[in-house]
């Protein structure tokens, strides 16, 4: 599986790319899925994931009415840099939503400063 084939079975797998799903079934008989399930646990693989964590809390605040969604989008993205190198750039990318947490608090959606690692 090239790497344009393994993008587009980790967008498909992830569901951003509905329209893939023959051509990734395609690439997926090219490879055992032994191969691909040890590829896809591999942290350093060349492939894009995009592992996103997501945190709710309810009953917040001092009338425990408030509510907060703590989200972390974290896409890796491997870039080639010759034959022997790859960089591997991993951004944190936080969204916070919050409700009702403090007095007069009311609503609100921030996101916060990005992380680059790579």
């Amino acid at each position: 599986m090239n790497r344009k084939q393994k993008i587009h079975a980790a967008l498909s797998t992830l569901g951003l790319v509905p329209g893939l799903s023959f051509s990734v079934h395609q690439a997926a008989h090219a490879e055992s899925d032994a191969a691909l399930a040890q590829e896809l646990t591999n942290p350093i693989a060349n492939l894009i994931s995009v592992p996103v964590q997501m945190n709710f809390d309810r009953k917040i605040g001092l009338d425990d009415k408030g509510e907060k969604n703590f989200t972390n989008v974290q896409p890796v993205i491997p870039v080639d840099i010759n034959d022997d190198w790859i960089l591997i750039t991993r951004t944190i990318m936080p969204l916070i939503r919050q409700k009702d947490a403090t007095p007069g608090g009311g609503y609100w959606l921030e996101l916060p400063e990005t992380d680059p690692e790579g």
